[in-house]
């Protein structure tokens, strides 16, 4: 089963502010899924946050 999380819910899993998860996810560093882009609300599968180098 996969998990989804919120981009505020993503932020606190992984310990970071919000924004640096959306500038994460808007520059492909995290993979993420934007519902009705462009301005749309993302959605991040738990295991691809557990896996994101944050600062890498």
């Amino acid at each position: 089963m996969t998990i989804w999380l919120t981009t505020r819910d993503a932020a606190q899993h992984a310990r970071c502010h919000t924004q640096t998860v959306l500038c994460a996810a808007r520059s492909g560093e995290l993979t993420g899924h934007q519902r009705r882009a462009p301005n749309g609300s993302w959605r991040f599968k738990l295991s691809d946050v557990d896996d994101w180098p944050q600062g890498a």
